[in-house]
């Protein structure tokens, strides 16, 4: 007896959840090192004095490896359901059977028909596989589409190395003065980058004795366009929940019920992780 039809893509969306875990345990240990320091500045050029940020060490080289394995495993699930769909349908997959991901209608269609990834599969199945795609979006937010992305980190990644920054989320601090009186200055919702002024008192308040209480969080996010600034594990979890939880639900029905232990328990994070991933730009 042989595999379920939608095991292999299953078995690629598991294989993700593990390289997305991997990713957030690293990262917070990453973090967990202190990667950034302050320089305390009498003039910030603002005619103030105030603190920099600046990060000692930058994310190391093998976060981009996890991720790009990450992003492979994703690829290749949604590849796998055009090829399921395509022998589903009573045809033959070629070497062109791949799963479209258009920015436009028109886009899509030349994908599908004119180069042949996805022309034999039936029109219902086309059907379903255009209503998850970044066109059906308004044009303004189809660059944040968990496709589009996909599709991004895909091709930057047979091709270099991807780019990784660490960037502060979040920062506060709590002056306080000899003579007990505090300023708070804070940065939140923002991408604050290395060497950013993030702290500023006035000059009348700084003090050589003045004390300093720092709070805040940092993320590892990708530093290549389009994706600039995009916390690494919201962007990767984003594309398996899109994938995980609308698309294989949706193709499900062309195929015999799924037995138990095909059934996805989880999708990417598990819920306890997943509540503490940060989100940039989050409101």
């Amino acid at each position: 007896m042989g595999h379920h039809p939608l095991a292999g893509i299953v078995a690629k969306l598991r294989r993700s959840d593990e390289h997305i875990v991997t990713l957030y345990n690293e990262a917070a240990r990453y973090q967990n090192t202190n990667p950034h320091h302050l320089r305390g500045h009498r003039d910030t050029g603002k005619g103030k004095p105030g603190f920099t940020l600046h990060f000692a060490k930058q994310p190391p080289l093998y976060f981009a490896v996890i991720i790009g394995d990450a992003v492979h495993n994703l690829r290749s699930a949604i590849d796998y359901i055009a090829h399921e769909l395509t022998v589903r349908n009573g045809a033959l997959p070629t070497r062109k059977t791949q799963f479209p991901i258009g920015l436009t209608e028109d886009d899509f269609l030349n994908q599908a028909i004119t180069l042949k990834k996805l022309n034999t599969v039936s029109i219902k199945a086309l059907k379903i596989v255009s209503a998850f795609q970044p066109y059906r979006m308004d044009a303004d937010k189809t660059r944040v589409h968990p496709l589009y992305q996909l599709t991004k980190l895909s091709n930057m990644d047979k091709h270099h190395t991807l780019a990784l920054s660490a960037i502060a989320v979040e920062m506060t601090f709590t002056f306080t003065h000899p003579d007990g009186r505090q300023i708070v200055s804070a940065f939140k919702d923002g991408a604050v980058h290395d060497g950013a002024v993030v702290a500023t008192m006035p000059a009348a308040f700084f003090h050589e004795k003045i004390e300093t209480h720092i709070k805040g969080s940092s993320t590892i996010a990708f530093k290549d366009a389009p994706l600039t600034d995009r916390d690494t594990v919201a962007v990767l979890q984003s594309i398996r929940e899109f994938i995980g939880q609308l698309i294989l639900p949706a193709i499900e029905p062309f195929f015999d019920p799924l037995p138990d232990n095909l059934r996805l328990k989880s999708h990417g994070l598990p819920p306890e992780i997943l509540a503490k991933v940060t989100y940039l730009g989050r409101k």
